[in-house]
């Protein structure tokens, strides 16, 4: 997933880190309720451009995770987006977890596509329509 960002995930590059700074700075300042809140925000506008159903606890439990294992800013958030991904072809039936053994039940290329959209990375960026940009830039 280190690729480069699905066109939605520009959308929310400024906010997103407005949201991981505040809660670097809720966490440091230990204030919890600050804390959970800008986590719920910032899965919140993940949850905005893709198909995911994050929680702030996902996103908490990874920073946690990364932070004990030393992984970049990036390397957690493609880890949050795979657990979401996951999640997701679980409850739609396309990938079947037994005894401990994970299946998928399409092909690949047909997963390729459903991955990708579940990412917010269409086929077509609807903001290359000139009217959504008129629209955004006014």
């Amino acid at each position: 997933m280190n690729a480069q960002p699905a066109p939605s995930f520009q959308l929310i590059r400024h906010p997103l880190e407005t949201q991981i700074r505040g809660l670097n700075v809720a966490v440091r300042g230990s204030s919890t309720e600050r804390a959970w809140e800008h986590a719920r925000n910032a899965v919140a506008l993940i949850n905005e451009v893709t198909d995911l159903s994050l929680t702030a606890e996902d996103l908490l439990n990874g920073l946690l995770e990364g932070a004990e294992s030393g992984k970049s800013g990036q390397e957690v958030l493609d880890a949050l987006l795979e657990l979401g991904v996951q999640r997701r072809l679980i409850a739609r039936g396309t990938l079947v977890v037994s005894e401990g053994r994970s299946t998928f039940t399409r092909e690949e290329p047909e997963l390729r596509l459903e991955v990708r959209e579940l990412l917010g990375d269409r086929a077509t960026d609807p903001l290359a329509d000139p009217r959504w940009q008129a629209l955004l830039d006014a």
